[in-house]
């Protein structure tokens, strides 16, 4: 659509937030989590402009950072304890993950995949980054030495939604070959790979009992 609206909500109160411009497409991809039973406010957010920033929901101010993503702000990720922001992004040429401190600048920049980051997702314990691309892999990196520990093998297509489990041992990533694939987090080894979707997968999770829930265009 030439021209949309966004409207950003709180559970209590529903307030407007802001419309995007005439001419713009904007995607986004979002997502809720709890931290220690509590809702949490920060929310990530792209635009096609390439810039990015932090909303809190319960208030209209926002929040912008530094540093240029250098494309448009698409795919991003919060940590669990909200205090991070890993983005899709390109620098000097190349595909890599952005991490930020929320607020705060660039941190960490994460390097090795051969085509455009397409899907994030932070672990539990906050301490690594689980990652998609249009490489047709997803890869688990550490933050603290921005090192990748981890690489899936198996999809034909664009890995379009990665989620991490509760525990950090199993991975969940989904593609646009319709299939949805359980890999274990250690040695990248997969476990099972789930076929049914007759669409690309779009979202995928895991449900606090271990099951793994995903949805598909």
């Amino acid at each position: 659509f030439a021209y949309s609206t966004i409207l950003l909500k709180q559970t209590k109160a529903a307030k407007f937030v802001n419309f995007v411009a005439p001419g713009q497409t904007l995607t986004v991809t979002c997502e809720l989590q709890e931290s220690g039973g509590r809702e949490c406010t920060l929310k990530g957010s792209g635009t096609v402009d390439g810039k990015l920033a932090v909303w809190k929901l319960d208030v209209p101010a926002v929040q912008p950072l530094t540093g240029d993503n250098g494309q448009p702000a698409t795919v991003a990720a919060v940590s669990f304890d909200g205090k991070k922001l890993a983005t899709a992004a390109i620098v000097d040429g190349k595909p890599v993950i952005q991490v930020r401190d929320i607020p705060g600048g660039v941190t960490q920049t994460l390097v090795g995949h051969e085509g455009a980051v397409s899907a994030l997702a932070f672990s539990p314990d906050n301490a690594r980054i689980v990652s998609g691309s249009v490489d047709k892999t997803a890869r688990i990196w550490t933050i603290a030495d921005s090192k990748e520990v981890a690489k899936f093998v198996g999809h034909t297509n664009t890995v379009t939604a990665v989620a991490c489990s509760a525990n950090g041992q199993q991975i969940a990533s989904g593609a646009a070959d319709n299939i949805l694939t359980l890999w274990n987090a250690a040695d990248g080894v997969e476990i099972k790979n789930f076929a049914g979707h007759t669409g690309a997968i779009s979202a995928a999770c895991f449900h606090p009992n271990g099951q793994v829930v995903s949805g598909s265009v």
